[in-house]
């Protein structure tokens, strides 16, 4: 999977957090899924594991405007049913504050 990922295409997002949660995987280590809101456009599912679940939680909380870089992940799901749910997570690699918009010299 670390190859899978490493070719995967990154991307800088930036908005507001929602819905934080921290979780508990099998090994009782933490991680982290919140939604990324953003002005005019659909929200991201975002996770982050291990050190950039601990940074994230150091540094931000419900309602902080963050600025990520990380990838998609696509994810599926089976249902009761038998039918297949997909979606794609965000993977955090980095998190930080946006930079204000540069004024133009005078």
């Amino acid at each position: 999977m670390a190859e899978e990922n490493s070719q995967s295409k990154r991307y800088n997002v930036s908005g507001i957090v929602a819905n934080l949660a921290v979780r508990k995987d099998r090994n009782e280590r933490d991680w982290i899924s919140f939604n990324l809101v953003r002005p005019g456009k659909p929200a991201i599912s975002c996770v982050a594991f291990g050190e950039q679940c601990e940074a994230f939680l150091l540094c931000f909380a419900e309602g902080s405007r963050v600025r990520l870089f990380g990838y998609f992940e696509k994810r599926d799901k089976s249902m009761p049913d038998g039918r297949v749910f997909t979606f794609h997570d965000f993977n955090v690699l980095w998190s930080g504050v946006s930079q204000p918009a540069r004024q133009p010299a005078a």
